[in-house]
């Protein structure tokens, strides 16, 4: 049984096929989706009622900026490349895809950026700027402690994991 488990880990960890990448990006955004949607439930129920106290004002900016970056960045576009890491190379008849460890390093890479998002709360604060990242409200005055930093460090790795 244990060594069934460490064959299986390591054949999800260490993969270059692309139905797996795909299946793996495809997981890892129903997760991201989760927790953005647990994002969005607490919002809600603050704002259900009149004078509810179960956010900050602080922290509720900090779950809108959170929430959006999530839902665009780790769970609509990973959808995409999921399916497509799947199904692409099936259509046109390929073996695999022209890289296959890049594409898993860019899949590590997603993987990384969103855990960093979502560790950026445990960090002083997450970024609570809107999730469109409004630009003169990012100065240190404005966000002085590492949690923008950590959040503007996902982003980029994201960025990088697409690229």
């Amino acid at each position: 049984m244990a060594e069934n488990l460490t064959t299986t880990a390591k054949r999800w960890l260490y993969t270059t096929n692309h139905k797996d990448i795909g299946i793996l990006y495809v997981v890892t955004a129903l997760f991201f989706f989760v927790a953005a949607g647990l994002l969005a439930l607490t919002m809600r129920t603050q704002i259900a009622g009149p004078d509810n106290n179960i956010l900050t004002a602080e922290v509720y900016n900090q779950f809108v900026t959170v929430h959006g970056l999530l839902m665009v960045f780790w769970v609509l576009s990973p959808f995409a490349f999921g399916f497509a890491n799947y199904i692409i190379p099936l259509q046109i008849g390929a073996r695999d895809l022209a890289f296959p460890r890049l594409n898993a390093m860019s899949y590590w890479f997603y993987l990384f950026s969103g855990v960093m998002m979502i560790l950026s709360f445990f960090f002083g604060a997450a970024p609570d700027l809107g999730w469109t990242l409004y630009s003169p409200q990012t100065s240190f005055e404005f966000a002085p402690t590492i949690g923008l930093n950590l959040g503007a460090g996902a982003l980029i790795l994201i960025v990088v994991s697409i690229t």
